[in-house]
């Protein structure tokens, strides 16, 4: 049976495009671009990316959208009358930006389980895909387990202070990729959490404000779903996570410890 051909248009090369690209390839013929390479305006941008799509009989394209100017409703509209899904993992942030990007749009699909709910008050079709779920990668390796509590992703002051009462309490825990310093690759990381007794999980934004919305300098946080759950879970490691309101459309209320305090 031929596959249908899929085309990702993605702002940037950036790391975790492999995991994007290689769930697809799971069910379609996948081709990508890079919308910053094209180096084009914006009117010649769309002729290069319509004539893409007709060279290479592509069925579906699938839009890369957040903090991307270029992609906007307009862009997307004159893209090639095919089936189009618009693609989302900050939709907590872009959310009302987004809601009119997707009605040039088929489907949505979106990383974060409550904006899904957010598509559905308007009558798009959304779906929840997380972008770190591929059980092919993050698997249990079943090795010893000889760190005690791993975290892995920024180090804001925020999550700095809970590390620090953790290594107060004479608890082990190591820390991967702390802004620029201590980074390791994804291989890397699937051995590092399999090697854990627990993964801890912080909820909370990492900017110090909610930046691109207007009542951002009121809120100071926000609450998101982050993928360390999955990455945990798919590895075979317990985690241990702080609040957040996704939780509750996902687990049981026994099968995922959450915390709001230090304490």
């Amino acid at each position: 049976m031929t596959k249908k051909k899929i085309l990702l248009l993605f702002k940037a090369p950036w790391h975790w495009n492999r995991f994007i690209i290689n769930k697809f390839k799971k069910f379609y013929d996948v081709e990508y671009i890079y919308i910053d390479q094209i180096k084009k305006n914006y009117l010649d941008t769309i002729r290069e990316i319509n004539t893409f799509i007709d060279n290479k009989k592509i069925d579906i394209v699938i839009f890369d959208v957040d903090y991307q100017k270029f992609i906007n409703l307009f862009f997307i509209k004159n893209i090639r009358n095919i089936k189009k899904i618009m693609f989302t993992q900050d939709d907590y942030e872009r959310h009302d930006l987004n809601s009119i990007t997707s009605t040039g749009c088929d489907l949505v699909l979106s990383c974060c389980p409550i904006s899904v709910f957010k598509y559905g008050e308007i009558g798009c079709s959304a779906y929840f895909m997380p972008l770190e779920s591929d059980g092919n990668f993050y698997k249990n390796k079943k090795i010893n387990k000889e760190i005690d509590v791993l975290f892995f992703g920024k180090v804001n002051d925020d999550r700095k202070k809970y590390i620090e009462f953790i290594k107060n309490k004479g608890v082990n825990i190591k820390v991967v990729g702390n802004n620029t310093e201590n980074r390791v690759s994804d291989e890397m990381l699937v051995d590092l959490i399999c090697k854990s007794k627990i993964v801890i999980n912080f909820s909370k934004s990492t900017w110090d404000t909610v930046k691109t919305i207007p009542e951002g300098d009121i809120f100071k946080f926000n609450y998101q779903f982050k993928g360390r759950i999955i990455q945990a879970g798919l590895c075979g490691t317990a985690c241990v996570t702080e609040y957040a309101p996704h939780h509750r459309l996902m687990f049981a209320s026994q099968e995922l410890l959450e915390f709001k305090t230090k304490q």
